[in-house]
């Protein structure tokens, strides 16, 4: 008899789960009813030394405590209906809802109970992102964030406490960066001395079609924000012309260059104006999108269209005040050479309330005051005694954690929940203000703050953040695309991809339209770069504006955004199957299972000869692959008529057979390009649901909007509480999503409805 069927274990197990599901309900299924139907259907594929998936059943206990992970998949695939294998025998309706009934109340009341003893969540380390934030709010400090070690990753973000530990290497990182960000505190310099440059050309300087004009005299002597003025024209061009603005330090032999924009340049001399952040060394390079000719001032002999740019003025570095803000928040104005340790004391007794997030007692000042006397006792200058101490605060678990006691979150707690959900760093003075009255827990001071906090520049950090993990816009830039498939992929155009879906989540934020315009919708926020790549006429310049949708365009959603094409791509060629993981992950919340060790990946054959369609028809030969792919590759197939870049295609480009075809580049040119095969879209989902292409496959997905809705709502929840959803949760996910039902679907509403869940107000 397998272990997980012993009957003394079973017996003793079942006595203690099944107490519990009388608490619940009475008339749950029992172990002894789930056993035999696991051995029926699941023990043969599931057991000895290579079970199917890695999952062996037959060692598996029905102690929860030792194997959620275990029932968890269990769970999962038989709820997605991808395990049996179809050719297997199945279970009936009713036998699949017992086992279904069985683990999800024993998962419930197991995680339920172990929260209400230990609290749901774990103490929470900040990201690196967060922390970065926090040093910013605190000190007034930057923090590049490149310098820390990445996060880790869980549930698909990287602030979930299951995945952020601390290691003797990043310990190591925090006190080199509380360094860094104490040097802004206790300036030495004198002001930056603040200079102007303005820079011009010769009459006809001419670098050539699409060649730059590098401005090294408006190189950086040190790091800081410089204002940018440039004077340019079009000549000969009735539409106008774009201007890119690129920064980088090109005096070096690889030069790391990061596009500022696209600029607006018509026939009127203008002055385009725009503030920079840059570090020393750095300077700036312009030159037009278009391939035309630009000159430093307007030739007389020209009949061509052209880009003149006339010249370059910098400023800076521009410094608002000085000493700098974060000198000043931390220090005041004291006279540092008078100062006494009662100054020092005093420094410590308001900040290290504001680094803990919470107000702090007596005892816990004094290893701080220690730490301070010790330092001066050693001959340290208070100035260098209290930055020592400082360190230590900035270095210590109370700051670098979100930690809380189990139950209900106090008001200081809520703050700091809340704050790090919508600005990714501390509470401010209003939230901390409400806490410490005891005001913000109440259900209508708590809606006023989502409102003020989403209204706040600051709420920049949700959308970046959820976004860019959420789905995946932070590997955009992860591959490029091949420069002889794709000639017309540019970084105006990547920039223009990470912008629409950014401002596109935004519009449906800020106006609290239905979540379900992430599945399809009539508009989208568009420039003329991007417009020119949809296919889509009218759209003029570089500006974003609301764009209603051709009702031919195939665009419309989250799903059919070049972003989001661009990311489940690999720059050469797209795969249904990575694509189609992306949907059911991202956008239907239902991974699926990694693929089994020893079956190859599908490379895509770029020269035409074989199609992916192909390809994926013998991959689901194999058996083990089958009934994963089953789900996997319509979503996948849905998508096929975009290609790595978000265009739409009929058929695919080759490299180097197939008729040829002349198409636009987006830069007034075109070029030759070969085509192969003929794109399939056409699929069905499960209950032989059919489509014929992205429009069809969206309509489908609509016709259950609980069901995205749903996923979008845990996703959420899993960000802004830093923990998985878990079975015990999926309740409250219910009401959750039973009020934003009743609220038209709202974006906005469900944000709303989730501060005000028991899950995110409680540990």
């Amino acid at each position: 008899m397998p272990a997980f069927l012993n009957r003394s274990t079973l017996t003793c197990v079942f006595a203690i789960v099944a107490f519990g599901f009388v608490q619940v309900q009475a008339k749950e299924p029992s172990f002894y009813a789930v056993a035999p139907l696991l051995k029926q259907y699941c023990i043969a594929c599931h057991s000895g030394d290579q079970p199917q998936g890695d999952l062996n059943l037959a060692s598996l206990s029905p102690d929860f405590e030792n194997s959620t992970a275990a029932w968890k998949s269990v769970y999962e695939r038989l709820n997605d209906g991808t395990m049996p294998p179809k050719n297997k025998p199945q279970p009936t309706a009713a036998q699949k809802k017992t086992i279904l009934s069985w683990v999800t109340s024993g998962l419930a009341i197991h995680q339920a109970t172990k929260a209400a003893a230990e609290g749901r969540t774990r103490h929470r380390r900040l990201n690196r992102v967060e922390y970065a934030n926090t040093i910013r709010d605190l000190l007034g400090a930057v923090v590049d964030v490149e310098t820390l070690p990445e996060d880790g990753i869980a549930s698909g973000f990287d602030n979930v406490d299951a995945a952020l530990d601390l290691s003797s290497t990043l310990l190591e990182r925090y006190l080199e960066t509380a360094d860094s960000a104490l040097d802004a505190v206790f300036v030495k310099e004198a002001e930056p001395e603040r200079k102007k440059r303005y820079t011009d050309f010769a009459p006809t300087r001419y670098p050539g079609p699409g060649m730059p004009f590098i401005f090294r005299a408006t190189r950086t002597p040190v790091d800081g924000r410089y204002r940018f003025r440039i004077e340019a024209q079009t000549i000969h061009s009735k539409s106008g012309l774009t201007l890119l603005v690129y920064v980088g330090n090109y005096g070096s032999k690889a030069p790391a260059k990061r596009l500022v924009g696209g600029f607006d340049v018509h026939d009127r001399r203008t002055t385009i104006e725009l503030t920079i952040p840059m570090t020393a060394g750095e300077s700036i390079r312009v030159f037009p999108f278009e391939r035309v000719k630009q000159y430093g001032k307007i030739p007389p002999d020209v009949r061509e269209p052209a880009l003149v740019v006339h010249g370059v003025e910098m400023e800076g570095p521009i410094v608002d005040v000085w000493p700098p803000a974060s000198a000043t928040r931390l220090l005041g104005k004291r006279d540092w050479e008078q100062a006494n340790v009662t100054d020092a004391q005093s420094i410590l007794r308001q900040f290290v309330p504001r680094a803990y997030r919470r107000p702090v007692l007596d005892e816990e000042f004094s290893p701080y005051f220690a730490l301070l006397k010790s330092r001066i006792d050693k001959g340290y200058s208070i100035e260098a005694a209290l930055r020592v101490t400082l360190k230590a605060v900035l270095c210590s678990p109370d700051f670098l954690y979100l930690a809380a006691a189990p139950g209900k979150l106090d008001d200081f707690d809520l703050a700091s929940r809340l704050s790090y959900f919508l600005w990714s760093s501390t509470p401010d003075d209003t939230l901390a203000e409400l806490a410490a009255r005891g005001k913000l827990s109440q259900p209508m001071v708590l809606k006023q703050q989502v409102e003020r906090m989403l209204n706040n520049s600051k709420a920049a950090a949700f959308t970046i953040n959820f976004t860019g993990q959420w789905l995946s816009l932070r590997h955009l830039q992860a591959t490029t695309p091949d420069r002889n498939l794709y000639p017309d992929f540019d970084d105006l155009l990547e920039s223009s991809m990470l912008r629409e879906t950014h401002l596109f989540f935004e519009e449906i934020l800020k106006e609290d339209r239905s979540v379900l315009e992430f599945l399809h919708s009539d508009w989208s926020m568009l420039n003329e770069r991007l417009a020119f790549l949809y296919g889509i006429s009218g759209v003029q310049g570089n500006g974003f504006r609301k764009v209603m949708l051709p009702t031919d365009s195939h665009r419309g959603g989250v799903m059919t955004q070049a972003a989001i094409l661009k990311v489940t791509a690999n720059g050469t060629s797209t795969s249904p199957v990575t694509r189609g993981a992306w949907v059911l992950s991202r956008i239907l919340g239902t991974p699926s299972p990694r693929p089994p060790k020893d079956v190859p990946a599908i490379e895509p054959d770029t020269r035409g000869a074989v199609t992916i369609r192909e390809q994926l028809a013998k991959h689901k030969e194999i058996e083990s692959c089958a009934a994963c792919h089953a789900r996997i590759d319509p979503p996948g197939n849905a998508l096929e008529n975009f290609d790595v870049i978000g265009g739409w295609r009929e058929t695919y480009r080759t490299t180097r057979s197939g008729p040829r075809k002349m198409i636009p580049t987006g830069r007034g040119h075109t070029t030759w390009m070969h085509f192969g095969a003929k794109v399939e879209a056409a699929d069905e989902l499960e209950g032989e649901r059919k489509f014929n292409d992205v429009d069809g496959f969206k309509l489908l997905l609509l016709e259950d909007p609980d069901r995205f809705a749903r996923g979008l709502a845990e996703r959420l929840m899993v960000y802004a509480t830093g923990h998985e959803v878990e079975f015990a949760d999926r309740a409250e996910i219910g009401r959750i999503l039973a009020d934003v039902k009743r609220r038209r679907y709202g974006f906005r509403s469900m944000i709303h409805a989730i501060v005000q869940s028991k899950t995110f107000r409680n540990k």
